[in-house]
């Protein structure tokens, strides 16, 4: 199923009056998509939660009701995708401490708190008393302890200024006199880093990369989530496409929701700013993630569902423009995922020689890497609810219940064939090219349905 992340701007639009109908129809689609959401909705929500606290409430119900328990987060390697399912309320439980450190602009209390709730109390009065024990030469302060709380207050006041201007944008000012930022607002997506580079190979001789580098002091991990969101900072931090409210915690997050939509097919945002910096980023990882603006959302899960889903739409271009594969240098066939999943599961269709009236679709986990165990719950559901009842008993205890507890052997799961109305059947069986079961569907010409 595509995933569609809504950005935050979009959840809170959806409240409005004005959307209400958009969202009355994103309720009546849901079960077609995945709507995920992550850490970077609940940091942007949670920091609303004192000032404007029904808001907050609102939100946090628009959020349960569309995404449900669809969290998208990142192993710890900040590379790879992982999909939990957990609902927001749970998720802000488990990381309310966190939440309560990143609201506070990381201020010492919170931090204290935080500190104690990672470590626990025993250990964190152990690590406590060991900076009390550890003189620093500042006169200022008796012990490493006092130091770290001034140096918080410090941190916290910078990233809670919401007219932060750092040291890059002032340097390029130096540099490139007061019309610098009317000069990176003019660069498009595609040239902006080109710029950039220009600039400070000019002043510094460092490339942007270089910068990031030197921040991160670590190498290799051009790929990684830390890496893009630096980058996307060095963006904002830099003028380009700036916004009016530019506290360091704001530009945070809107780099977080970006970096985890590189991980959806769809980006639904109405920020100017963030589409700017989000299609730079997105071209320079060739990132295939589309960005669409909320009121043309409605029309692509139209579009989606009537592609999808509809068997002339299938057979009649999904499958011949995309089930003749290429070859690579090595020989090896190459098969392009279709442009819109087929039954909202299968991004690949393949025929094979002489064979004109047998096609197959399989499970792709490219290019975004992951799928969340309701994708295939509702391709199940999808099948059961066609099927009549004596039928659907057997397809729920010896299909759909295998399927989902993921620890059946290769050969345990039995296939069921389904007549389409256009004179083709499908055949459901597990996919021998994983080790885990998952379903494929194999589609043939003029078969009877039958049960094995």
């Amino acid at each position: 199923m595509l995933k569609i992340y809504l950005d935050q701007n979009v959840i809170s639009k959806l409240k409005k009056k004005e959307y209400s109908e958009l969202r009355g129809y994103l309720m009546e689609v849901k079960d077609y998509f995945i709507f995920p959401y992550s850490r970077a909705h609940l940091l942007d929500l949670y920091k609303s939660q004192d000032d404007a606290l029904d808001k907050y409430n609102e939100d946090i119900d628009t959020i349960t009701s569309l995404c449900e328990n669809h969290l998208l987060e990142f192993h710890i390697d900040g590379l790879t995708p992982y999909p939990l399912l957990c609902y927001p309320t749970d998720y802000i439980k488990k990381e309310k401490p966190f939440l309560e450190l990143f609201k506070s602009g990381f201020c010492f209390d919170k931090f204290e708190l935080f500190l104690e709730y990672l470590a626990g109390t025993n250990l964190y009065l152990f690590i406590k008393s060991i900076l009390l024990s550890q003189k620093v030469d500042d006169p200022r302060f008796e012990n490493f302890w006092n130091l770290m709380i001034y140096q918080l207050d410090n941190i916290s006041q910078i990233l809670l200024d919401n007219k932060f201007e750092g040291d890059l944008l002032q340097n390029i000012r130096k540099w490139k006199g007061d019309s610098s930022i009317e000069d990176i607002s003019k660069q498009d997506s595609s040239n902006i880093i080109p710029y950039l580079n220009s600039v400070f190979l000019e002043n510094t001789g460092k490339t942007t990369h270089d910068i990031i580098l030197d921040s991160i002091r670590s190498l290799n991990i051009n790929k990684s989530q830390q890496y893009f969101i630096i980058e996307y900072i060095m963006l904002a931090l830099t003028g380009y496409s700036r916004d009016k409210k530019r506290n360091l915690l704001n530009i945070y997050t809107d780099a977080l929701h970006v970096s985890y939509a590189t991980f959806c097919d769809v980006l639904v945002t109405d920020d100017k700013g963030m589409i700017k910096k989000a299609n730079t980023e997105f071209a320079r990882r060739n990132s295939s993630t589309k960005i669409i603006r909320i009121d043309g959302l409605k029309d692509f899960l139209e579009k989606e569902i009537k592609c999808q889903y509809n068997i002339n739409y299938i057979f009649g271009t999904s499958i011949p423009t995309y089930s003749t594969p290429s070859v690579n240098k090595s020989g090896d066939l190459v098969y392009k995922n279709v442009e819109h999943p087929i039954f909202g599961l299968f991004r690949n269709c393949i025929t094979l020689p002489n064979a004109a009236d047998y096609v197959i679709f399989k499970v792709n986990f490219a290019p975004l890497g992951y799928m969340f165990n309701s994708e295939f719950d509702r391709f199940f559901e999808m099948i059961r609810d066609s099927i009549n009842e004596d039928a659907a008993e057997f397809f729920t205890r010896e299909i759909m219940l295998p399927y989902s507890q993921h620890n059946s052997n290769k050969n345990s799961i039995p296939s069921i064939t389904i007549s389409l109305n256009n004179g083709w059947s499908v055949e459901i069986k597990k996919d021998p090219d994983f080790s885990t079961p998952i379903p494929m569907v194999i589609c043939r010409k003029s078969v009877l349905p039958t049960k094995s």
